[in-house]
């Protein structure tokens, strides 16, 4: 043999044992024999009778395509193959890979095929995503309702996330960015914001209603109690959305995971800014007319039954 740590007779042995069962083989050789695969057809081989043969009457020598390595996994054997993707999340780049390997190749029986790596982590982190934030959404209306001890008021400033949504879906799509984890999460910072602005409005315009004149219109207090924190409003907004305008124009590492995380927090920020001052006084006033509405609708049907009701024991002889 070309390499001295073979040994012949094993070598020998081994392809004799083949005629019988079949035995697979691994047999290193110098560099200086693999310059072509001609050298490697005409390499020597002992036969068992000590004569030499090359290798190409004995096997069939050719260069294919296969894994370099076959691993154990769960008890079967796999074989890895590595993509690099760029320009498309890994979800997108498995559902396209699956629709055109399902239409182009078929397993033989016994063979499957599993997606992992990224692919993986991202679908299990959308799976427990999905029950995280419908489970936070309601523990936000419960504590609201807990607070302000309405479900009116709670709904209320709950509005404000649907109008957060919008303006994060709007600049998501301005740039292009796909529904990865890091933009759910994204959503999940700017809805905090959202209802924490809201809760500072209704507390100011509920404060300015318990405080007002006995001659101020219902509709001034409103107002009043509307602007009063303006201001502070309006800078913790700015200070949000200019500190994170500067990631999309940033680059280093880190970016590609932060970019997508600032993109729905500053475009949510910003609707939600404006439905939080201009929306929520003019929701809270039109809530506080149906609610009076329905109060004296209530107090008039009172007021017909017990007039109906005293009316019958007059009658009565």
């Amino acid at each position: 043999m070309p390499r001295p740590q073979a040994s012949r007779a094993d070598l020998a042995r081994a392809i004799a044992d083949a005629r019988r069962i079949v035995v697979p083989l691994a047999v290193q050789y110098a560099p200086e024999y693999l310059d072509s695969i001609e050298k490697v057809r005409t390499s020597p081989v002992m036969a068992g009778d000590g004569t030499a043969v090359p290798l190409a009457e004995v096997a069939d020598v050719s260069v294919r395509k296969l894994p370099e390595m076959i691993r154990n996994d769960n008890g079967t054997l796999a074989g890895f193959i590595y993509v690099d993707i760029s320009g498309v999340t890994a979800t997108d780049y498995v559902d396209r890979a699956q629709q055109a390997l399902a239409s182009r190749v078929k397993l033989p029986p016994g063979y499957s095929m599993e997606w992992t790596g990224l692919y993986e982590y991202t679908t299990a982190a959308r799976t427990r995503l999905r029950i995280i934030i419908p489970v936070t959404l309601a523990i936000i209306f419960l504590l609201l309702v807990f607070a302000f001890h309405s479900v009116s008021e709670a709904f209320l400033v709950a509005m404000s996330v649907p109008f957060a949504m919008a303006g994060g879906v709007f600049l998501q799509w301005a740039l292009g960015y796909a529904m990865t984890t890091a933009v759910i999460i994204g959503y999940i910072s700017v809805f905090a914001v959202a209802v924490q602005t809201g809760i500072i409005m209704v507390i100011f315009i509920r404060e300015a209603l318990d405080h007002r004149p006995a001659d101020q219109p219902f509709l001034d207090a409103v107002i009043q109690g509307s602007t009063a924190r303006l201001r502070p409003k309006l800078m913790t907004v700015a200070t949000i959305v200019l500190s994170l305008s500067l990631i999309p124009l940033s680059s280093g590492p880190g970016m590609e995971i932060m970019k997508p995380i600032a993109a729905p927090s500053i475009g949510g920020m910003v609707t939600s800014t404006l439905h939080v001052l201009f929306m929520t006084p003019c929701l809270f006033v039109i809530t506080e007319d149906v609610k009076r509405y329905l109060a004296r609708r209530r107090r008039g049907k009172a007021a017909v039954e017990s007039g109906a009701l005293v009316g019958a024991e007059t009658d009565t002889p």
